[in-house]
């Protein structure tokens, strides 16, 4: 188990219970900081970092509750240890329910214990924190997958359709070629450029579109190895 100092806060109005708390843990070499209402708790955890927080629910003005539904709307994010007296176990759940790791009777913590207690929630924070850190890189390789695939049938689709016009515009080409051969002979000799002409530029155009068509499919299959070349760097 890690044996990391760390920074704790301890949140009691009991002169007493608070200061047994520090020393319990300041003599297992953590960095504790004690104060004795709700109200200074949240000014603390607004300007100042904490690994764990050990928090008295029955205090003058902010309870422990009214301080984890504090912590809850701003997302504070601290494993917290909630005190309570004996037969509270409604007050218990509800504490759990808000986010504490555990609850203590504060008739009944070993001071000599309360070291490997609160390293214990410690580390389970650190592998929840871990278990969804990977859960949201798992979340994220399965979009990276999805978008890829969706590239992938974009690519396909566009592939297919600018074959399907390719070979319509190759069939219109010699067409018109066969067309142009027909007006020739039919067309006054007067008319023979200007006829030339028009074909000619029907058949610009057609190469326009044609190299648009070619220059799509490109940029798509451009695009689909792009994404495979990032999201194989990714997983390396």
């Amino acid at each position: 188990m890690s044996t990391k100092q760390l920074r704790i806060l301890v949140v009691d109005d009991e002169t007493s219970i608070r200061l047994s708390l520090e020393i319990a843990l300041k003599l297992a070499h953590h960095s504790v900081r004690g104060v004795e209402s709700g109200e200074l708790a949240t000014e603390l955890m607004e300007s100042e970092q904490f690994d764990v927080v050990i928090l008295d629910n029955r205090m003058a003005g902010m309870s422990g509750i009214d301080v984890m539904k504090w912590m809850q709307e701003r997302k504070l994010i601290i494993p917290t240890i909630m005190l309570t007296a004996g037969g509270s176990e409604d007050l218990a759940a509800e504490a759990l329910r808000l986010g504490a790791y555990d609850y203590m009777r504060k008739d009944q913590v070993e001071f000599d214990h309360l070291p490997i207690i609160v390293q214990g929630v410690y580390e389970r924070s650190m592998y929840r924190k871990e278990v969804s850190k990977r859960q949201e890189e798992m979340l994220v390789a399965v979009e990276k997958e999805k978008e890829i695939a969706a590239m992938r049938n974009f690519q396909q689709t566009v592939q297919s359709i600018g074959q399907f016009v390719e070979s319509g515009l190759l069939n219109l080409a010699r067409t018109l070629g066969k067309h142009e051969d027909d007006m020739r002979k039919i067309v006054v000799p007067e008319h023979q450029q200007r006829c030339g002409e028009i074909f000619e530029t029907i058949n610009n155009e057609i190469e326009v579109v044609s190299s648009g068509i070619k220059s799509m499919i490109e940029l798509s299959s451009l695009v689909t190895k792009k994404l495979e070349e990032l999201h194989g760097s990714t997983k390396e």
